[in-house]
């Protein structure tokens, strides 16, 4: 015979569905459920807004370059190097921009390199900023790529 208390429910089960507290496990798990989410959400979007950010800063930085080249070059009738650029103050020394000119200062050909690793560059002749990652570079018409 088997013996029943019907009266008596193991505390655990009691303390589990507390219907007249504040704090029950289905809150819980919901409050956990939702902060995971949240948590989920946030670092995802930093690991998609944070390549893009230094990428778009990349591709700024050459735009950048791009004027006070074509600046340089109406006014002196030649495009400058990087170095040419710093020295008559018309762009801020920056290791990731790189501009080489060919042709006797006809052309230029510049270049940013982003913090993700990809290469921008832009051309004299394309005012467009196109990636590396677009395929192959030809820029031997002018200089190499820098």
């Amino acid at each position: 015979m088997q013996l029943r208390f019907p009266h008596r429910r193991p505390r655990l089960f009691v303390a589990l569905r507390n219907e007249v507290g504040i704090v029950d496990l289905a809150s819980i798990m919901v409050g956990v459920m939702i902060t995971a989410m949240m948590l989920a959400a946030s670092i995802a979007s930093v690991f998609i807004v944070v390549p893009l950010a230094q990428d778009r800063s990349a591709q700024a930085g050459l735009l950048s370059v791009r004027a006070s080249e074509a600046s340089a070059g109406s006014r002196n009738g030649k495009y400058l190097s990087m170095a040419g650029l710093v020295e008559q103050g018309q762009a801020a020394a920056d290791p990731t921009l790189k501009a080489d000119i060919g042709l006797n200062g006809g052309c230029f050909v510049a270049s940013a390199r982003s913090a993700t690793g990809t290469t921008f560059y832009t051309t004299s002749q394309d005012e467009s900023v196109l990636s590396s990652e677009d395929g192959p570079v030809d820029t031997s018409w002018c200089v190499t790529l820098p």
